[in-house]
């Protein structure tokens, strides 16, 4: 995802200043480290070549949602808030994965209501607000559900 983002910055980048690397001559120098980070990408996961980059989104959203959520299980069991049997060990992973995908919706909507262009979600950021979601997943739909129920009320009014 990150290197998306640097190879996007090739595109319209005003250093035009060539750079040379094992014999290869770059356009610039975000050019020639993007070629390298992707080389890099290629032979740790061969096959992330052929995963499209909206659905490295997804999946990175979902990941860090349900890691989030299991680590607010270990949590509540650690602190003996909880014990295992009243633990929702199955579905708070899974509603964590979800929270993960309404944080990347919510960071795709929110900005573009507000800007015109292309913006492009941080990846780093994403991880980590989606991180933070999964391990507050019951306060965070609780929250959202307060935000839309008064923007709803609000246009009934």
């Amino acid at each position: 995802m990150e290197n998306n983002n640097l190879i996007k910055k090739t595109i319209d980048i005003k250093d035009t200043a060539r750079v040379e690397y094992n014999g290869i001559l770059f356009k610039n120098r975000v050019s020639m480290e993007s070629i390298i980070e992707g080389e890099k990408t290629q032979k740790l996961f061969p096959w992330a070549e052929y995963v499209p980059s909206y659905l490295s989104y997804i999946i990175t959203a979902c990941s860090f949602g349900m890691i989030g959520a299991l680590i607010a299980i270990i949590l509540q069991l650690a602190t003996k808030k909880a014990r295992i049997e009243d633990t929702p060990y199955w579905s708070l992973p899974v509603l964590g994965a979800l929270t993960g995908l309404v944080v990347l919706g919510l960071s795709l909507l929110i900005p573009n209501l507000f800007f015109s262009g292309e913006l492009d979600v941080k990846p780093g950021a994403l991880m980590f607000i989606c991180l933070f979601s999964g391990i507050y997943t019951e306060k965070f739909y609780e929250n959202l559900y307060l935000i839309f129920s008064g923007l709803l009320n609000k246009k009934k009014e």
